[in-house]
């Protein structure tokens, strides 16, 4: 301790705001590793980029590139991609996207010919509306056929045809579900394979649109950088990496808002847990100096009036030490747990309550002795009665000592929540996470 009270308190509070968010640094490192906080961040950050929030098909195809794939590990996303390797892959992805859909179109001329890649797409949504009107118009007219030919066979058994006629119409039908069982493939066939999409028509449809959208917002934006004409690969690789690494920054602002919201609750947890009450800590602390100024003068005075041998052998009442001991016995301890004496268990604070305590004991002491007269242990009884009663209700917690045991719980949360902040950034600079520390150069 420095001997003064109200540093003594600022430090206490200090060393242990720092070692309990130090605890929640470490919880929320790996709750972050757990949930792939930092990937599903990622992620969303770069649908929202590409505008491709609806289906993610064009963030899907660029996750799958191999200079993006690499970066996996196992199953889990990358927790970060840099610049220059999102921009190579998405114009790869992009320069494969538009030899399907024109083989004479490229990178370079995605910014000249975006009005005419929109147009393709609205040839492809034409021609994929036109093959699926096809297939289901062939499936409705092979159900048509195939339940006529069952009717006509359940008519000719009732009529009590010829069996020529029940083998002609059987064959019939047999053929017909084999129409309608071809034209069902077919038609599944369109709906897996057509053009790689997965789902019904409708869907279909839906993403081509997605897609379409997500090119002409990519070419808008990339037209603030560059124009039109004479836009090299080179020009739009260094423009997406720059828009995209300020996205990034961004990217951190929404991770550390959700890192702020854990980080709460793991304070929450971690200051109940310890029962670590900002006022109640300040408190111990600032008692314990108040002891310890106690015993220094205790021991100053013992010290002019008793020798060394009288304080030792504690013969002398006014040499005796006992007091000190229990003192220092009942103080060796944390400024925070969940003692007895702890909010909001605490029933022992008022000065009353070692008076009560004392009478108790002694009406304990002598109600238990065999040794004394009826009428006495029957007398120290009824104190004992008594004093368990008063004491029962004198140094019960009052609303107020609940109040401000959550104040100081709440004011314990905010601390933990701040310190963690600083070791995390403690960490970033001196200890290069795998997954949080500074992205190498790209």
């Amino acid at each position: 301790m420095t001997g003064i009270a109200i540093l003594d308190v600022v430090l206490g509070l200090v060393v242990v705001y720092l070692l309990l968010s130090l605890l929640c640094t470490i919880v929320n490192e790996w709750i972050a590793q757990a949930t792939r906080l930092r990937a599903r961040t990622l992620r969303a950050g770069i649908e929202t980029l590409l505008n491709d929030t609806k289906f993610k098909r064009v963030t899907e195809e660029l996750y799958r590139h191999p200079l993006i794939a690499g970066l996996r590990q196992g199953e889990r996303d990358p927790s970060y991609i840099p610049g220059a390797l999102f921009a190579k892959a998405f114009l790869a992805q992009t320069e494969k996207k538009l030899a399907a859909i024109g083989n004479d179109l490229s990178p370079g001329s995605f910014l000249a010919n975006i009005d005419r890649i929109v147009e393709k797409y609205e040839q492809l949504k034409m021609e994929i509306y036109r093959k699926g009107q096809i297939v289901a118009q062939r499936v409705e007219e092979a159900e048509q056929v195939l339940e006529q030919l069952r009717q006509r066979e359940r008519n000719l058994r009732r009529s009590g045809a010829t069996p020529g006629e029940l083998a002609t119409a059987e064959n019939q039908l047999a053929t017909g579900e084999d129409v309608a069982k071809n034209a069902q493939r077919e038609q599944d066939d369109y709906i897996r394979e057509y053009l790689g999409y997965a789902g019904t028509q409708t869907q279909k449809m839906a993403q081509l649109e997605a897609e379409q959208v997500c090119y002409r917002h990519i070419a808008e934006v990339l037209k603030g950088f560059v124009t039109a004409d004479g836009a090299t690969v080179a020009e739009l690789e260094a423009h997406l990496a720059r828009w995209y690494e300020q996205a990034a920054n961004r990217l951190t602002g929404w991770y550390r808002r959700k890192m702020m919201a854990i980080t709460l609750g793991v304070a929450a947890v971690v200051a109940l847990l310890f029962n670590a009450d900002t006022i109640g800590m300040a408190r111990n602390i600032w008692i314990d100096g108040e002891i310890a100024q106690m015993i220094q003068r205790a021991a100053a005075t013992a010290a002019q009036r008793c020798s060394i041998t009288d304080l030792k052998a504690g013969d002398r009442p006014e040499c005796s030490t006992e007091n000190l001991i229990e003192t220092l016995q009942a103080r060796r301890r944390l400024p925070l747990g969940w003692y007895a004496d702890a909010m909001p268990l605490a029933r022992g604070l008022c000065p009353e309550g070692d008076l009560l305590r004392r009478a108790r004991d002694e009406a304990r002491r002598i109600a238990g002795d065999a040794g004394r007269p009826v009428d006495e242990r029957t007398e120290a009884d009824t104190r004992l009665k008594r004093a368990e009663a008063q004491l029962a209700t004198a140094c019960a917690p009052y609303v107020l000592d609940y109040l401000r045991w959550v104040i100081g719980i709440a004011l314990t949360v905010l601390a933990l929540s701040l310190f963690t902040l600083f070791w995390f950034d403690v960490l970033r600079r001196f200890v290069t996470l795998r997954s949080s520390g500074n992205p190498s150069a790209a």
